[in-house]
């Protein structure tokens, strides 16, 4: 059974679900804060980010790889080392109180290749500046 999203809590391990949902295909991960059906909003530039998002990334396949990297970087007491958006998180204690461990979470979305996958991140990061003025706030420039 293949499925084209999937919604995670970051503190869960849920590396067997991806690999049955997912089969080893590409996507995109949006990390969010909040819950699914009710996200914090984000304060930006240009409004506020209803979503929750705090960063949008790419990973081939969904059921490890950069996704798992991204949910280790994030956890408690982690070195501060792996995932860019974790080593960002661990290393500014406002980020952390302002969005708590315990509430973020990660939409999946399924590709079917890697080279849509890079498209799709491509377009929601250009969406994401476009209506905010800036990128999400984990994610790099350059």
């Amino acid at each position: 059974m293949l499925v084209e999203r999937y919604f995670s809590k970051v503190n869960e391990n849920d590396i067997p679900a991806r690999k049955k949902l997912f089969q080893n295909k590409p996507g995109i991960y949006i990390l969010r804060s909040g819950c699914e059906d009710s996200p914090t909003p984000v304060s930006r530039i240009c409004g506020e980010d209803k979503d929750g998002i705090l960063y949008i990334g790419i990973s081939s396949p969904l059921t490890g790889g950069r996704v798992s990297e991204l949910k280790k970087s994030l956890a408690p007491k982690q070195a501060t080392k792996g995932h860019l958006a974790g080593v960002r998180y661990q290393a500014n204690d406002i980020l952390k109180t302002k969005y708590p461990y315990e509430t973020l979470y990660l939409e999946l979305i399924v590709a079917d290749t890697s080279k849509d996958a890079g498209i799709m991140e491509g377009k929601r990061l250009a969406a994401y500046v476009d209506k905010y003025g800036e990128l999400p706030p984990f994610n790099r420039s350059g």
